[in-house]
């Protein structure tokens, strides 16, 4: 049998170019399988949003509504999240968002009117009916 220090000089190399060959392929197909969940879209838009997206601790994400539109898929969430200010201060956001997910392209934002400060309820329909006119979900 030999010793790990004999089959290390001999096979060394063997090793080091099976390794990087499994990264890569694991590199390449990897990103297919795994699949962003929507809460997570909806957490990515609102550190897109905040100031110091590093800061954030999020107090609560909900899926409000979810709706199909051909190959998309709309959500509307309502985020609680702690996070500073320009200032430093520690600020407590109370947001609406709205992610689409597109059949092969995965999640994206709707622009800059995706995520805002919800003041009110989100559960106020005529308000949710007013965001979801802003980023094209609905046409009326």
């Amino acid at each position: 049998m030999l010793s790990f220090t004999i089959w290390l000089r001999v096979y060394w190399k063997t090793w080091v170019f099976g390794s990087i060959l499994a990264i890569g392929v694991l590199g390449y197909f990897l990103p297919g399988w795994i699949k962003m969940k929507p809460k997570d879209a909806i957490k990515l838009a609102v550190k897109e949003f905040l100031k110091a997206p590093a800061t954030a601790q999020f107090v609560s994400v909900e899926i409000l509504e979810h709706e199909s539109q051909g190959y998309t898929q709309y959500y509307f969430g309502y985020v609680v999240v702690d996070a500073q200010n320009l200032y430093g201060a520690l600020v407590r956001n109370r947001l609406c968002v709205i992610v689409l997910e597109e059949e092969g392209n995965g999640f994206k934002t709707t622009g800059v009117d995706g995520v805002i400060e919800c003041p009110t309820t989100p559960w106020n329909e005529e308000e949710r009916h007013a965001q979801k006119q802003l980023v094209g979900w609905v046409r009326h």
